[in-house]
Parts: structure tokens; C-alpha cells; sequence
């Protein structure tokens, strides 16, 4: 039996590094990720914390990690609002609202608003000039989520909840050709 699980391991293993090599290609980074400005964590607390917040904040703020904790909230509202500033100074505010209507009867109502300030920008395309590039004008891109919220507690230990968000991510206008762009120079 022994014999036998090594054999199925070093045939796995022999597969994977055949079918790596074999399969490799040579893949060149052509785009960027959108959205991103979602997994940074807003909350002080949850960044000391590591974001290991499932089940900690009880308040609005927890429509920016877990809602359903949000249906443990006491009294008829609660408001938290913040900034947290980045790295290359970029600026995230963020707010949150949780309502707690009718002594939870009909469980938690919540909206959250996450906006992030970037700053300008110097936009460039490659050239063949002396330099490299190309400047193509200042921009200033843009990323924001709105989101509403519910929660309720179905039981003293089980709650439900979710949210649903509208996000936009502007990250400035393209350039499409080069060679329009350089007819536009001239």
C-alpha cells in the first residue's frame, strides 16, 4: 500500500513538472486589476486586527466587513465616519450609517460610502523621442462604492445579512494610437 501512494505522488509530481514546462508561455503583464481600492481595510481596529473582524464590530461600520453583525446593534442608529491616508497620499473616506428601526422588528437597515481621492496625475505614452514618453495631460481618476445594507437576527447566536453595492472606478482617459497622438503634437 505504501509502494503504491508513493507511485500516484512522484506520478503526480513527474505530470506537474512536465506539464509546466510544456505549457509555459512567456506571459507579458498587458492590463491591471480594477477595483482594488475595495480589499484596503478602512477601520483602524480591523487593520490592527488584521482584518480578522467577522464577528467583532456590532456597529455600522460592520457593513464594511461583515453585515450580518450588524443586526447585534443596540439603540435606534449608529454613524461612523473616518478617513485613512495611503501610501503616495491617497485618501480614503469613508462613511457608514445603520438604522435599527422599530426595536429590530424588522431587523437592521444600513448604507456605507467608500470614496478614495487619488490625486493628479502626469498621464505619458511611450515615444520614440530623446526622453521615452510622452506627457498627454494631468488626470485625476476616481473610485467610489455605495451600498445599502440588511441584517436581522434570526436567533440569540445566528444573524443574516448582505449588502449590495454600486461601484465606479474612473482611472483617467486612454490614449488610442500612437500615431494620432503624434499627428496631434505636430
Amino acid at each position: 500500500m505504501r509502494k503504491l501512494s508513493f507511485t500516484i505522488v512522484l506520478i503526480i509530481l513527474i505530470y506537474n513538472v512536465v506539464a509546466l514546462t510544456a505549457f509555459a508561455q512567456d506571459n507579458q503583464k498587458l492590463a491591471q486589476t480594477g477595483m482594488k481600492f475595495l480589499s484596503v481595510s478602512l477601520d483602524p481596529r480591523a487593520t490592527g486586527m488584521g482584518d480578522a473582524t467577522t464577528a467583532v464590530f456590532t456597529k455600522s461600520s460592520a457593513m464594511l466587513y461583515n453585515p450580518a453583525v450588524m443586526a447585534e446593534l443596540e439603540g435606534y442608529s449608529d454613524f461612523s465616519f473616518g478617513t485613512t491616508r495611503w501610501i503616495a497620499d491617497i485618501n480614503y473616506i469613508y462613511g457608514s450609517a445603520a438604522f435599527n428601526l422599530f426595536d429590530g422588528q424588522y431587523g437592521v437597515f444600513g448604507v456605507s460610502l467608500v470614496a478614495v481621492d487619488y490625486g493628479e496625475f502626469i498621464g505619458t505614452v511611450v515615444a520614440p523621442n530623446g526622453d521615452g514618453f510622452l506627457e498627454v495631460g494631468n488626470f485625476k481618476p476616481t473610485s467610489f462604492a455605495l451600498g445599502i445594507g440588511y441584517a436581522n437576527q434570526l436567533s440569540e447566536k445566528f444573524s443574516v445579512g448582505g449588502n449590495v453595492k454600486y461601484t465606479r472606478q474612473s482611472m483617467g482617459t486612454a490614449v488610442i494610437g500612437f500615431t494620432m497622438l503624434m499627428e496631434m503634437v505636430r
